[in-house]
């Protein structure tokens, strides 16, 4: 009696054949007929799945350009101010938002620094600029300082952000009334009287930067925080690098600019007692070139 001395076994990669051995007929394992490896199928059907569920996520985001996350109560505020002159920026034209216009920006340049000893190194940067804003109250200028220092160890790639570890601001601002007045009742160029910014990077895992808004005589208040913002509108996934920054008082927002696409800003018109500093604050941030 013969047999059929052949197996056919179906899989991903088309049709195998073998022939039977010389000890006889080969016996048909049992689930011969089944996929070999179902379980990486199930990864992959899994997997297909996390992915168009994700890609579903970022179509909206896609679709339009990405948008920062801000606070609702901000949002409801009013519609933001669209920002001219930020991005892409060339530092002979001005930035503006809303009735706030810059002057030309006066930009001294980035000046560095870096030395590497048995595999050790360091590299630091600095770079000032500064600026006149043009408000409704009169002008008010604006000078900053970024800074940057980092070290690392070159056999295991670790780069560690000196000035943060050493809790010192990456950047540092003045703004004073451009007619050298006192504060004012008003709030204007001659009421928001001399106001410091610093910010510096976050000492914690998530990364980002914090800061804060203060007068230069620190015995006055009105101080206003000062946090990256990396979350998206209709995005799950934050970015990397601040897609804008939020001010708050008392843990309420008062005031967000978005660094991203052109630039867009927000101002509760609350902001009493630094309405000329907040401003001349956020042209700043606009300016802040974060370190990679």
């Amino acid at each position: 009696m013969k047999y059929a001395d052949t197996i056919s076994q179906t899989s991903d990669a088309g049709t195998f054949r073998g022939s039977p051995t010389a000890r006889g007929r080969p016996k048909r394992l049992p689930g011969a007929d089944m996929n070999p490896v179902p379980s990486v199928r199930v990864l992959l059907f899994s997997l297909t799945l996390a992915l168009a569920g994700l890609a579903a996520d970022l179509a909206p985001v896609r679709a339009a350009e990405a948008r920062m996350a801000v606070d609702p109560a901000l949002a409801a505020a009013g519609a933001p101010l669209p920002v001219t002159g930020a991005n892409p920026r060339r530092w002979d034209r001005p930035i503006a938002f809303g009735p706030y216009r810059t002057s030309a920006v006066r930009d001294g340049g980035t000046l560095g620094w870096s030395v590497e000893l048995l595999n050790l190194g360091a590299a630091g940067s600095k770079r000032p600029y500064a600026f006149t804003l043009e408000t409704p109250g009169g002008p008010v200028d604006a000078e900053c300082h970024q800074k940057g220092l980092e070290g690392w160890h070159q056999p295991s790639g670790v780069t560690v952000d000196l000035r943060a570890a050493m809790g010192k601001p990456a950047l540092v601002c003045a703004f004073r009334p451009a007619t050298g007045g006192a504060a004012g009742a008003d709030g204007g160029a001659a009421g928001g009287g001399a106001w410091v910014l610093e910010l510096a990077a976050a000492r914690k895992l998530t990364g980002g930067f914090v800061g804060v808004l203060r007068p230069a005589d620190e015995t006055a208040g009105g101080s206003l925080t000062i946090r990256s913002v990396h979350a998206l509108e209709k995005s799950p996934i934050p970015l990397g690098s601040p897609a804008g920054y939020a001010l708050e008082r008392d843990g309420r927002a008062v005031a967000a600019v978005e660094v991203i696409n052109a630039g867009r800003v927000w101002l509760s018109g609350s902001s009493a007692p630094a309405p000329a500093a907040l401003p001349a604050a956020l042209a700043a941030l606009l300016l802040f070139q974060p370190p990679e």
